[in-house]
């Protein structure tokens, strides 16, 4: 399979995203996921996966969350659950729950004029992706994708997908 259909094939959707940056040599770009399920390629389904988008020269983030809703949640109190538990559970957006849900998920974008400026100067067929949750959107520029799975953890979504009883 080319990229774009590992991307297409892989639309990280109702994943988990537990974090994501520069990996420590500040080449590539890891999304750090947790799945109840996954592809065949991905193995044993259920776990934590390393998604790495390799040779990054360029990635955006923008939050996907309105001025209102950052302003409800502004106060320290969101950045960790147990307080915004113990503060009675404001109305807002709980960024200590550390995770966004990948939904729409990641899609790959045809004919990018990013991925084609990088591409002209590395001389390498570079691409461009984007994944959106439900905070942030990220773009990245990339040459190449893979998911590895590092551990069968599962402890952050198995509190948000519970199978449904009959």
């Amino acid at each position: 399979m080319n990229v774009k259909e590992r991307v297409e094939e892989n639309p990280l959707l109702d994943v988990a995203i537990l974090s994501h940056g520069f990996a420590p040599h500040m080449r590539d770009y890891d999304v750090l996921i947790e799945a109840m399920w996954g592809k065949k390629e991905w193995g044993d389904a259920k776990g934590r996966y390393l998604c790495r988008f390799s040779h990054c020269p360029e990635a955006h983030l923008v939050t996907t969350l309105n001025g209102a809703a950052w302003r409800q949640s502004w106060a320290d109190a969101f950045t960790d659950y147990a307080e915004w538990e113990k503060n009675g559970e404001p109305e807002g957006f709980v960024w200590g729950v550390c995770y966004s849900d990948a939904y729409p998920g990641m899609r790959y974008i045809d004919n990018s004029e990013l991925a084609a400026k990088w591409s002209e100067g590395f001389e390498k067929e570079m691409h461009e992706a984007i994944i959106e949750t439900n905070a942030f959107k990220l773009q990245i520029i990339f040459y190449d994708f893979t998911i590895t799975k590092i551990s069968d953890e599962v402890g952050i979504i198995d509190k948000l997908m519970f199978p449904l009883k009959a």
